[in-house]
């Protein structure tokens, strides 16, 4: 059930979807644990740097995500039963910084970070795979159906 309060539904899902889809994506917890907070970060640093969010949350927030960042995420508390690795993610904050975690979504889609996270793993020097993403992202939209 969902709280109005912070954070994500507190109440367990049912036991097949954690099996069939919240493991498996925890399992890649591993991959993305450092990009999703590098993303984050990034995030939180504009949010102070444009004055969006105050000094003292701001800094709290940063604190946790370089925490939370510098943590082996072998050791982070990524856990199927409380969904995928952005819930998992969102939970922890909640638990550490109560309603000031909420700043982390201040100027982005809740999941924004999670798309963000597999152009950081790229390196640098793949140049080429940047140039064909940003063809690929220009030819989609010329294949849509005017009339769909």
């Amino acid at each position: 059930m969902y709280s109005p309060e912070v954070g994500p539904p507190r109440e367990a899902p049912a036991p097949e979807l954690v099996e069939a889809g919240f493991a498996f994506e925890i399992a890649e917890a591993p991959l993305f644990h450092r990009p999703l907070g590098l993303a984050d970060i990034a995030h939180a640093m504009v949010l102070r740097e444009t004055g969006i969010i105050p000094a003292e949350p701001a800094r709290s927030l940063i604190a946790v995500l370089l925490e939370a960042y510098e943590q082996p995420a072998e050791q982070f508390p990524y856990n199927a039963e409380f969904g995928e690795i952005y819930n998992c993610r969102e939970r922890y904050f909640a638990e550490r910084l109560g309603p000031d975690a909420g700043w982390l979504h201040a100027g982005r889609p809740r999941r924004e970070a999670g798309p963000v996270a597999p152009c950081l793993l790229v390196p640098p020097t793949e140049p080429a795979f940047f140039s064909h993403a940003v063809g690929l992202s220009q030819a989609i939209p010329g294949q849509a159906d005017p009339a769909a």
